[in-house]
């Protein structure tokens, strides 16, 4: 039972995070973040082959949003753990 709540606020969470990046830019992932992902790729192309270089770029953006998201609701869980802790005191 504690396994299905714990989904429920993930989703939540992830409900959250998702509009408030529809609200903040068209982009699901933040510029700053796209920035720096391609500033990697750059720095580092000659490691790959040219002709996959789109696909490369594709990925590491879609692992970039991911880790984005998940550290969006990480950070909103430990604020809201913190929130309570002050609470309680």
């Amino acid at each position: 039972m504690d396994c299905e709540k714990e989904l429920e606020k993930d989703r939540i969470l992830r409900n959250l995070y998702v509009n408030m990046i529809k609200e903040d830019s068209s982009e699901k992932i933040s510029c700053e973040l796209q920035k720096e992902v391609l500033s990697i790729l750059k720095e580092h192309e000659g490691l790959w082959m040219t002709e996959k270089e789109e696909l490369i770029k594709d990925m590491g953006l879609l692992i970039a949003s991911a880790a984005e998201e998940s550290g969006f609701i990480k950070g909103f869980q430990c604020a809201v753990c913190l929130f309570l802790e002050c609470i309680r005191m």
